[in-house]
């Protein structure tokens, strides 16, 4: 005999407590649909926290002369009429932005996306930004394996009246224009470089970038 205490588990009791665990887990991981009992996974919600972000840097308010005042002008031009093949995701701090770009249809990067990173100094728009590939980078004679862009509008020629959305634009019409693959001739000596570095005293020669 057995007293209370000791008394075994009847198997059939247990096989529907473990039942009952595995249901309750597999209803926590495999949320189910309100029609058909099929499953899904949780979104991430990565989209939506990027979209969050940016309109809350469009929501505040910056002194005039502020130069988040006209990154945030910026940001909200971009947003309601992104550059053909640009997707633009901006965090926590708005002086920072992620452009995907997606290449065109009918180019040697049709369908291949590629992450551009722009960093806004606080000299902005009086200096340009920082812009450059983050990896993997494009295979292009006028883009470093650093990620490094080399393009005259990052330097000499860059003036107060650009915006980060000329930028975009005009590094997608470069990588759109491009006829085929390949680094540039001096990328060896560049290509250990921090990218992003300033681009006032660059030489840009047609040969090479």
């Amino acid at each position: 005999r057995f007293s209370k205490a000791t008394v075994p588990t009847p198997k059939s009791k247990r096989r529907g407590w473990l039942v009952q665990i595995v249901e309750s887990l597999s209803a926590l991981l495999f949320p189910k649909l309100d029609t058909g009992g099929k499953y899904k996974r949780k979104s991430s919600g990565r989209g939506n926290r990027s979209k969050s972000m940016s309109q809350s840097h469009l929501e505040k308010s910056f002194k005039e002369g502020d130069a988040n005042a006209r990154i945030q002008k910026e940001l909200r031009a971009f947003t309601s009429n992104p550059p053909d093949g640009c997707k633009l995701a901006v965090g926590a701090n708005i002086r920072v932005w992620i452009v995907t770009i997606t290449g065109a249809e009918g180019t040697i990067y049709a369908g291949e996306k590629y992450k551009l990173k722009i960093i806004f100094p606080k000299e902005y728009p009086t200096k340009p930004p920082a812009v450059y590939f983050l990896k993997p980078t494009p295979k292009h004679m006028h883009v470093y394996s650093n990620g490094d862009i080399c393009l005259n509008l990052l330097g000499k020629d860059w003036r107060p009246n650009m915006t980060a959305q000329t930028l975009a634009l005009s590094i997608f019409s470069m990588l759109s224009n491009a006829k085929e693959k390949k680094i540039p001739v001096d990328n060896a000596m560049h290509s250990d470089m921090a990218p992003g570095q300033s681009q006032e005293n660059w030489m840009y020669h047609d040969d090479t970038c």
